[in-house]
């Protein structure tokens, strides 16, 4: 017999879902004997025999609980279902809507299908590199499942009883007087089942999971990352989510989330990259090789002649990220060069010389910069600092310089021009 989904229906006539058609008359007509009156408890009994005892409609409860019982098995129709149930058109009462005053479906009203838990979202660090080369990992996670001992009943059967103070809502009304002839009514969980709408004898629930219907349970999941996936991509496990009885689980959703590259900085499917190269190899050239995510080795080359500018860039077509759709086809490979100039200050004459046979002439050669309208004036170095240094370090050399020298003013001139 497959497993049962919702036993609340068996519960009632106290019997199990194993139970044979006469085994459920027998039950019964012992609750009828038994029954004092026609009050609603009788009418939910009557009900839930007239379910259980026709075939059809038993199938249905086991396999998807309180579900429409007339509901084709060939489920193409669901989303023109879906559809006028939104629209508001083609709506039918359900066949189940009256049992037990509606107290299932929260006071009349139902969803097709069974009730399906939230979705769990969990955040996976993964690195630059398994994002382009892809990998399987593992995450351990605890979540519930249901009572293996008590089938998720909480307790040995006929134990679970619906609460009679809030009907099997799981909620109360409670009344407030807030001034004269004026009240005001409050939803508030049931004390006496705890919000959950029904009972159980405590000699008789389930030692295993003591009564909670589920107990919890370590479940590792294998993650296949694809190439080319990136953060924030989300990786879906169907009805991997906790388990409790008659809902359906949630699924378990694995979030992607990057770790930073000490080499390598991802931007859509390119891939960027900064290299430091000195004056010489951006005068002249040079050879050097870079490790890709997959550990292959690259050759960058610039040939002798053609110069790098500072914080020019230059791409390599087809070496970026792998796409998710096509792991053939990449993105491309962005390398940013950044100049470092030679550590000595000063250089000598014979190279100055040399240097400007080589480089372009200045636009002026100073003349015409002489004039009465033009005050010459000393541009010192900062001790400690090169070219290109902070405003914190300059600030305290001006204020170094203040104290030593006096007035101010003349310093930050100097260091604007």
């Amino acid at each position: 017999m497959a497993r049962v989904v919702d036993t609340r229906l068996y519960d009632l006539l106290g019997v199990r879902p194993t139970a044979s058609d006469g085994e459920l008359k027998k039950a019964y007509k012992k609750l009828s004997r038994d029954r004092k009156g026609s009050g609603e408890k009788w009418e939910e009994i009557e009900r839930a025999y007239g379910i259980l005892s026709d075939p059809k409609k038993r199938r249905i409860y086991n396999e998807r609980g309180l579900e429409d019982e007339d509901e084709d098995e060939d489920e193409d129709d669901d989303d023109d279902d879906a559809a006028d149930f939104f629209s508001g058109a083609g709506m039918q009462g359900h066949p189940f809507e009256s049992l037990f005053g509606g107290s299932m479906f929260g006071g009349g009203g139902y969803r097709r299908g069974k009730a399906r838990g939230r979705p769990v979202h969990h955040a996976m660090r993964v690195s630059l590199k398994d994002l382009y080369n892809g990998k399987t990992k593992q995450i351990q996670l605890t979540k519930n499942i249901i009572c293996n001992s008590c089938k998720g009943i909480g307790g040995k059967p006929g134990s679970v009883k619906r609460c009679s103070t809030c009907r099997g809502q799981g909620v109360i009304l409670i009344t407030q007087r807030i001034g004269p002839g004026m009240v005001q009514q409050m939803q508030s969980h049931c004390s006496d089942c705890g919000g959950q709408g029904e009972t159980i004898d405590p000699k008789l629930k389930c030692k295993k999971c003591d009564g909670k219907k589920v107990v919890q349970d370590v479940k590792v999941l294998d993650v296949n990352i694809k190439k080319g996936m990136r953060s924030g991509q989300k990786i879906t496990f169907s009805g991997e989510g906790d388990q409790l009885p008659g809902i359906e689980p949630g699924d378990i959703i694995i979030v992607i989330d990057q770790k930073d590259d000490d080499q390598f900085k991802r931007i859509d499917d390119d891939i960027y990259m900064t290299q430091k190269i000195g004056l010489t190899e951006a005068l002249c050239g040079f050879k050097m090789t870079v490790q890709h995510l997959d550990g292959r080795v690259l050759l960058l080359k610039c040939n002798p002649g053609e110069v790098i500018q500072p914080d020019s860039v230059r791409t390599v077509l087809g070496e970026g990220m792998p796409k998710t759709r096509k792991a053939s086809e990449k993105g491309n490979l962005y390398v940013k060069f950044e100049i470092e100039f030679p550590e000595d200050n000063w250089i000598d004459q014979d190279q100055i010389k040399m240097l400007q046979d080589l480089l372009p002439s200045p636009d002026n050669d100073g003349e015409s910069m002489e004039s009465d309208d033009i005050e010459d004036v000393d541009m010192r170095a900062i001790e400690g600092t090169r070219g290109d240094t902070d405003e914190a370090s300059v600030g305290q050399a001006y204020d170094e310089d203040t104290d030593h020298h006096g007035a101010r003013g003349q310093s930050m001139g100097c260091a604007q021009q």
